[in-house]
C-alpha cells in the first residue's frame, strides 16, 4: 500500500503545478517588449487576455482585433493560442519561460530566429495614441 501512495502524491502535485500555471496566466496582459533576434521593438498597447474557459481575445489599445481559445501543456511549458477570426499562426505556440503574478515571457522560433515576448499584466486595457482618434470631434 505505501508503494502506491507515492506516485498518487507524485502525480497531485504535478496537476497542482499544472493548475497553479493555468491559474496565473489568466488575466490581462500588456506586452512591453518583443525581440527578435538581435532587434527589440516595443509595441504599440499590445494587449492579449485569457479567460478560464480557455477562450482569448487581443488587440492594439481600444481596438480588439482577435479571438479564439488557448492551451497549456504542463510538460512542454507550450502555451498555445487560436485565433478563430484571423490567420493562422504558421509558427505555433510559444514557450513559457517565466511566469509569475506580474510578468510573463514567451519564446519561439520564427524563420530561424529566436523571439522573447515580455509582458505585464495589466487592470485596464493600454490605450494607444490612435484612441485619441475615436469618439467626436468638434
Amino acid at each position: 500500500m505505501k508503494n502506491l501512495r507515492l506516485p498518487f502524491v507524485l502525480l497531485t502535485l504535478l496537476s497542482f503545478a499544472h493548475c497553479s500555471v493555468e491559474k496565473q496566466i489568466l488575466g490581462l496582459w500588456q506586452v512591453e517588449k518583443v525581440q527578435i533576434g538581435g532587434q527589440a521593438m516595443t509595441p504599440a498597447a499590445k494587449w492579449t487576455r485569457f479567460h478560464p474557459d480557455q477562450s482569448q481575445e487581443s488587440g492594439n489599445g481600444w481596438s480588439q482585433h482577435t479571438a479564439g481559445y488557448w492551451t497549456y501543456e504542463s510538460p512542454s511549458k507550450q502555451l498555445s493560442i487560436v485565433n478563430v477570426n484571423g490567420g493562422k499562426d504558421e509558427f505555433g505556440g510559444f514557450t513559457l519561460d517565466a511566469i509569475d503574478k506580474e510578468t510573463m515571457i514567451w519564446s519561439r522560433e520564427e524563420d530561424g530566429e529566436a523571439v522573447r515576448v515580455w509582458l505585464r499584466r495589466t487592470e485596464k486595457i493600454p490605450q494607444a495614441a490612435s484612441a485619441k482618434l475615436l469618439g467626436v470631434w468638434r
